[in-house]
């Protein structure tokens, strides 16, 4: 073997070919564009209304249970039953609209699902009257 055939060889495993992706245009050109790192380039999948729709109905469907939550003393069984009982309606939900189980919409569910919890324990306190707000305990009277 030649000593310019060794370089060459060399030459072409030292640079790497160039990454590209497709990114779509409005028209039915394609054009593509350098990558800078492999699998940054692919593009996320449109948002689907349905999960959006979904969320929506996840969130609504929470607020009673939040409601009773916030009435609840914390860690106690109805506690328990009001946080868990909505999750296999939240399921059921999602598959009913057709969405079934996605890694890259579990984020979206779990903000509607505490959302909806935490939104529905702030409907409690903010409907409470004053008199029914335990008023904070007085305070030791110093010795004199």
């Amino acid at each position: 073997m030649k000593p310019h055939d060794i370089r060459k060889r060399a030459e072409a495993r030292s640079t790497p070919a160039p990454l590209t992706a497709v990114i779509p245009a409005p028209v039915s050109a394609r054009a593509t564009v350098p990558c800078a790192l492999p699998g940054a380039c692919r593009l996320p999948p449109a948002p689907d209304p349905m999960l959006w729709l979904a969320a929506a109905l996840v969130l609504l469907l929470n607020l009673p249970f939040g409601f009773w939550r916030a009435g609840t003393r914390r860690l106690s069984a109805p506690w328990f039953v009001s946080v868990h009982a909505p999750v296999p309606l939240a399921i059921g939900v999602r598959f009913a609209l057709g969405l079934g189980f996605h890694w890259s919409t579990l984020p979206v569910f779990v903000a509607a699902f505490f959302g909806g919890q935490w939104l529905g324990g702030r409907l409690r306190t903010r409907r409470a009257l004053p008199s029914q707000v335990e008023a904070p305990p007085a305070a030791p009277a110093l010795p004199e």
